[in-house]
């Protein structure tokens, strides 16, 4: 009970904020990266860098989506 009491404190809730704003700037940063750090080839072209960056996002929504789901027990 002590605990969750102490997760409700507004330092708590703003060290949290600020852990989740540098987690989003790393991971959109990172999936803007991705193409120039990974170079794929399909039949002999350079895939676009905007699927492999869309790619990324696609599966970060899923996994988002997915975890959404299981917490909120929809």
């Amino acid at each position: 009970q002590e605990f969750q009491e102490w997760l409700q404190t507004p330092m708590l809730i703003a060290l949290n904020g600020i852990t989740l704003s540098f987690v989003l700037f790393h991971a959109i940063t990172w999936f803007n990266l991705a193409p120039k750090a990974m170079v794929v080839r399909l039949r002999g072209r350079r895939v676009p860098d905007l699927v492999i960056t869309g790619s990324n996002y696609l599966l970060w929504f899923m996994a988002s989506a997915g975890v959404a789901w299981l917490l909120l027990g929809a």
